[in-house]
């Protein structure tokens, strides 16, 4: 009996210096597994309807009220630009919202322009694919804030980025005009240089 107590005071010893080691391995897992999970940014389901200024740059006597509905999801994944699939609908253009229009997913392109986005949307008419690209498309803060560079003449076979912008959520052309200069100031515009073609804009994933 008394051969047995250092046999298991050495066991026990044995098993806590295991315990130990093993902590000092689970715990950077733990740590780095925190860490993932607060900067990795999982897919966000967006369900939203903003009052919306449409006006020309430059012109505020220009602007029209309209409303923008934004459902989906927007996906953030890690070291790859984020990505919308859902819907974006515009009171003011009726085949945004119609069901025999659906919009392709928005890859928001972090090198070009800080997250540019083509916005556009497809349909099957009369045996014949109809695509439709309205604008390019930049959001901020998770579809919060949108900002749409509208593609002109609308619905034409041919035709460019202009002046003709859609800024949400705004309801008046004062905060519309305030919510386009920050986007303006993060880099979010077009320039004379860097003027469009609708007509030769691919879909996006």
């Amino acid at each position: 009996m008394t051969m047995q107590m250092p046999i298991k005071e050495t066991g026990f010893r044995r098993a806590l210096s295991i315990a130990r080691d093993a902590l000092w391995f689970v715990i950077p897992l733990l740590i780095a597994a925190g860490i993932f999970g607060y900067k990795y940014h999982f897919p966000k389901r967006i369900s939203a309807d903003y009052p919306a200024i449409e006006y020309r740059i430059g012109n505020p006597a220009s602007a029209e009220r309209t409303t923008i509905h934004v459902k989906g999801k927007l996906y953030r994944p890690l070291y790859r630009d984020p990505y919308f699939k859902g819907r974006i609908a515009i009171d003011k253009y009726d085949f945004t919202g119609s069901s025999d229009y659906s919009m392709y997913p928005i890859t928001f392109t972090s090198d070009l322009l800080n997250g540019w986005g083509s916005l556009g949307y497809n349909a099957y008419l009369d045996r014949t694919i109809k695509m439709e690209m309205l604008g390019v498309l930049w959001q901020h803060d998770d579809m919060k804030a949108l900002k749409i560079s509208i593609y002109e003449p609308v619905r034409a076979s041919q035709k460019e980025t202009k002046d003709l912008t859609l800024i949400a959520p705004a309801d008046h052309i004062d905060t519309a005009m305030a919510l386009e200069r920050k986007f303006s100031d993060r880099g979010q515009k077009l320039t004379n240089d860097t003027k469009i073609n609708g007509s030769a804009i691919p879909p996006q994933r």
